[in-house]
């Protein structure tokens, strides 16, 4: 069962690519960290978090997404919805927190597919809100990375949507 989320330690196997690096016009710091191991720390930090109590990403999680990110959803493969702007990791974390009462990502598998742009693939662990259920159900994350940031996340309840969509 889940339960006390500080007593869980993601599971995350990590592939070795080479790190990217790259400095943007304008942009003080060099980034170092390759796509994939940004998309990692991402993950692990949304599993530390405490976003289904609150409803608000914290700190930690709002410092892997740029200014105004865009986030894809699950829910788009079902409904036209899609998170951007300057609030979409609020709007983000309110629709999960109406939805699940917890979350907790396993990524079974993750690399980098293109510079700036990875992958990563596994399963959910997933709690309903209303109805207390729980599923495990695969995933798959495709992240666009820019000044070590996550500027773009697509997420699929399918390990082959998500690899057809790293490769677009």
């Amino acid at each position: 069962a889940l339960s006390a989320r500080d007593s869980r330690a993601p599971v995350v196997l990590r592939s070795y690519s080479p790190p990217l690096y790259s400095c943007l016009p304008g942009d003080n710091r060099c980034v170092s960290e390759s796509a994939e191991e940004v998309l990692l720390r991402a993950i692990e930090a949304f599993n530390r978090s405490e976003i289904f109590a609150t409803g608000r990403p914290p700190p930690e999680v709002r410092e892997m997404f740029v200014d105004e990110p865009l986030i894809v959803p699950i829910r788009a493969a079902l409904e036209d919805v899609r998170y951007e702007g300057p609030t979409a990791l609020d709007d983000w974390a309110a629709a999960l927190r109406e939805s699940w009462a917890d979350i907790r990502i396993e990524a079974d598998e993750a690399r980098e597919v293109a510079p700036g742009r990875a992958i990563a693939t596994g399963h959910m662990h997933v709690i309903g809100r209303e109805t207390g259920v729980e599923l495990r159900q695969p995933f798959g994350c495709v992240a666009d990375v820019r000044a070590g940031r996550l500027a773009r996340m697509r997420i699929f309840a399918d390990k082959g949507m998500a690899e057809e969509a790293a490769v677009l």
